[in-house]
């Protein structure tokens, strides 16, 4: 009985040292500094070019920063020409502020370009050297891809991008790889892609970003007032999509004439490794392939992919989606599926419009390699495994090649109201895609394109197009004209087309009329098939990578630029393709349409008097050789 009460006080007087113990380590770790129990450092990286310059967006961005901030929010921007501040000229200094919702404080400055690695450090010193809970860069700006980079500083004339190496040497130098930052985020267009990070798997935990072209508006910073000091990375990211996604879903319901693609994705950088190998082993079995006299396969794979900022700009970033890519390699299930896997385990979230995205893309050279010599060199730059580029520096050999060695014969079908081509059994192989030309006027005097459109049906050897004799036309103040239709892309859900026309802008006070190219977004929803007018863009500016929203009630008058091309044939005398043609000129006096009151777009009949109408029928085949039909005349 002693030696149990004995025993009892023992254990008695163990669990009271255990308690005393676990106090003194509570108020200990309490003491220390710690990450998340911290409030949040924002670092925004912020370079103007015509986004602030021409349209005052980082003013306005940086007024919705101030207002949206929480009191356990740091928030430090570095910023050149702020329009908005008297303190900020646009004298080549790049400022660094600390903003809250009392003003800005000027903490410090880089004299030089945006566009050099050492103004990010100058930033990230400042911050970083503050932050004590997580840390946050935002990168703002326009994006380019990872092959040419982020950033647009057009105040420099030698460095006025950040390539990823730079921005790699820029976070490495600021002592990232050794405490690495929550998130790194591009307000950007484009830049969610596996190289964009892997450059940065090693200075950050989480990245946002998005794989096509941003929105001019780009994010909406009323997340910042839901970062607290107990809101990990993951959350913030989070909170970043759904105030996006919210913002653009919000204005497009009120606003659906000023749509445009929008999408956003977190990846945790911390679980790319695998997604590394499966990519790695997905393209060292497409390089076998080539090797083994397999390219079409693979070329085919290619130019049926969807092209991320295609359908908002003139220019190709041959960036395609991973997912999208995989579960086309029907030919190797067991690499292709491991992609998807290791893919679902690192992009956590993905939001926007586009069915297509799922929240990384990866550089799949096909249009823009050849034209940009600088890409292979950033392609050497960048941390990708050796089988991964390989395969690259393989498929862009092979689609340097000449492609087949066989002469088109396609044959045109015209009987049972039909327009066809009877395809030789090589040309049905190395089919990837058709389409057809609609065309007005005298072969022998040039010819006028009415649509263009890339749909056909294929019936062993017989490639039909489905021209039901009818175009698409804009009506206003009761007048209508043809509108030149050129196909783009389509989903499951639309059909995205566009058009080129004079925008006509009258000063009747001082008896002026100024015309303006603009490019026309026409899209029909293939479920009701209706079509409307999403947006129109100018040809002479730049706001995301490429173009200007216009808006078209700016104009009283739009002029219809139609264009005609005299007919070629190659020397054994088949006829090229319509894109192939000679321009001999535009039609004048330029019909017009007035749209003071707006005006709609719809399909109807072809006009029986305005013709003679043609149509030609054109294949793309695997090496992106195209040969075409000979002209079929259409009777309305």
């Amino acid at each position: 009985m002693e030696s149990k009460r004995k025993l009892t006080k023992k254990y008695l007087l163990l669990a009271v040292c255990a308690l005393a113990l676990t106090a003194v380590l509570v108020v200990f770790l309490w003491m220390l500094p710690s990450r998340s129990g911290e409030g949040w450092t924002v670092m925004v990286y912020m370079v103007g070019s015509d986004l602030e310059t021409e349209h005052n967006l980082a003013s306005r961005d940086l007024e919705e920063m101030a207002g949206a901030l929480s009191p356990d929010t740091k928030l430090f921007v570095m910023a050149e020409g702020i329009i908005s501040w008297e303190d900020s000229p646009n004298d080549g200094t790049c400022r660094i502020w600390e903003v809250n919702i009392a003003g800005h404080t000027l903490l410090g400055s880089y004299t030089g370009s945006m566009g050099n690695p050492a103004a990010l450090q100058s930033l990230l010193s400042v911050g970083l050297n503050d932050a004590k809970g997580h840390a946050a860069l935002i990168l703002w700006d326009h994006g380019y891809g990872p092959m040419e980079g982020f950033g647009n500083d057009l105040r420099s004339e030698g460095d006025r991008r950040l390539t990823l190496s730079d921005l790699a040497d820029a976070l490495r130098n600021s002592g990232c790889g050794d405490r690495p930052l929550s998130l790194i985020g591009f307000d950007a267009c484009l830049m969610a892609g596996c190289e964009t990070a892997l450059a940065l798997r090693p200075y950050a935990q989480w990245m946002l970003a998005s794989q096509e072209t941003e929105p001019p508006e780009g994010w909406d910073y009323s997340f910042l007032r839901h970062l607290k000091p107990g809101t990990d990375p993951q959350g913030a990211g989070n909170a970043v999509i759904h105030a996006f996604v919210t913002h653009y879903e919000k204005l497009y319901a009120d606003f659906p004439d000023a749509w445009q693609p929008y999408t956003l994705s977190l990846t945790d950088l911390r679980k790319l490794e695998p997604l590394e190998k499966a990519v790695s082993g997905l393209f060292r079995v497409m390089e076998t392939d080539i090797e083994e006299n397999r390219y079409r396969d693979v070329g085919a794979l290619r130019l049926r992919a969807w092209g991320f900022g295609r359908s908002t700009t003139s220019t190709e970033f041959d960036l395609i989606d991973l997912r999208e890519l995989a579960e086309a390699c029907k030919d190797h299930p067991a690499e292709a599926s491991a992609v998807i896997t290791a893919l679902n385990q690192c992009v956590v979230t993905h939001g926007g419009s586009e069915a297509m995205a799922h929240g990384l893309s990866v550089y799949f050279p096909q249009y823009s390699a050849a034209k940009n010599p600088d890409w292979d060199r950033h392609l050497d730059t960048l941390p990708l495994p050796e089988d991964w580029r390989h395969f690259l520096y393989a498929y862009t050999d092979a689609l340097a090649s000449q492609g087949p060695a066989y002469d088109h014969t396609a044959r045109t079908v015209t009987e049972g109201g039909q327009y066809a081509l009877e395809l030789s059994d090589d040309e049905r192989r190395d089919l990837v895609r058709a389409g057809y030309y609609v065309l007005k006027g005298d072969p022998e005097e040039g010819q006028m394109l009415i649509c263009a459109r890339g749909a056909y049906s294929l019936d062993g050897n017989r490639l039909t197009v489905p021209f039901g004799n009818r175009i698409l036309t804009a009506t206003a103040d009761g007048k209508t004209l043809p509108l030149v239709s050129i196909w783009r892309q389509e989903d499951d859900q639309s059909a995205f087309y566009q058009s080129y026309a004079l925008a006509v802008q009258v000063d009747e006070a001082h008896d002026t009329a100024t015309p303006k190219a603009i490019r026309i977004r026409v899209e029909q929803d293939k479920k009701t098939g209706v079509w409307s007018v999403r947006s129109a863009f100018s040809l002479d500016a730049d706001v995301v990578t490429g173009r200007q929203e216009y808006a078209l009630d700016k104009a009283q008058f739009l002029q219809m630029s139609y264009t005609y091309y005299l007919p070629l044939r190659d020397p054994a005398g088949r006829l090229l393709p319509y894109s192939r043609w000679e321009y001999v000129g535009a039609e004048w006096p330029l019909p017009e349409l007035n749209i003071r009151k707006g005006f709609t777009v719809a399909e109807t009949d072809l006009p029986p008097d305005d013709g003679p109408y043609w149509l030609q029928i054109v294949v793309w085949d695997a090496y992106n050789q195209s040969y075409g039909s000979e002209l079929i005349p259409i009777q309305p």
